[in-house]
């Protein structure tokens, strides 16, 4: 079976995502509240049960995106959630008021 031009772009991105969020480039894990800067992470996923943002910005193909993107009204993060940026963003800051995540390089 041939791919499409299309079906191969779109396989390419679904492979692209699989891998950036599997830490096949590397994965960091984070805690405490200091300032995160310099990142270029395409997901993240949430280590502890109420981890909480005080900052997050994702950079990339519009304007700067934020935390809000994500948590829509008051939501509380549990252990196991897994925030992707959307195509075309990278998340490059954070700044944590508690709990812990680990974050996945972009391929």
């Amino acid at each position: 079976m041939k791919l499409s031009a299309e079906e191969f772009a779109l396989f390419n991105s679904m492979t692209e995502c699989v891998l950036s969020m599997s830490g096949v480039n590397g994965t960091k894990i984070h805690a405490g509240t200091a300032d995160n800067t310099g990142l270029a992470y395409k997901a993240v996923s949430i280590r502890a049960d109420s981890t909480a943002f005080t900052s997050l910005t994702m950079t990339g193909d519009g304007a700067d995106l934020d935390e809000t993107y994500f948590l829509i009204g008051s939501p509380v993060l549990l252990k196991g959630d897994l925030l992707v940026a959307p195509k075309g963003y990278i998340i490059t800051q954070f700044k944590l008021s508690a709990g812990s995540l680990s974050g996945s390089l972009a391929v």
